[in-house]
């Protein structure tokens, strides 16, 4: 029998010094578009944890599967707008 792993969403609002990741956080600064920032908290609001989450959990996921930023980004850039 296989043991699940309870995994707790990180909170959003407030300071949060521990990490389940197992790495030291930090503060970090980073330049995004007003609409990525919306987006962000659309994101975290629906998967139930803060924008700094959603970028750990989408940038270590590209990491693992070898994400292809380069063909998204031109796929997104071209793409006909609404």
């Amino acid at each position: 029998m296989t043991e699940e792993i309870v995994i707790k969403s990180r909170p959003r609002g407030g300071l949060q010094k521990s990490t389940h990741w197992k790495s030291e956080k930090g503060q970090r600064t980073l330049s995004l578009t007003q609409e990525v920032w919306s987006y962000l908290d659309i994101i975290g609001a629906q998967s139930d944890c803060n924008r700094s989450e959603c970028i750990e959990i989408l940038v270590r996921h590209a990491h693992r599967t070898g994400l292809d930023l380069q063909g998204i980004r031109r796929e997104i850039l071209t793409a006909p707008t609404d």
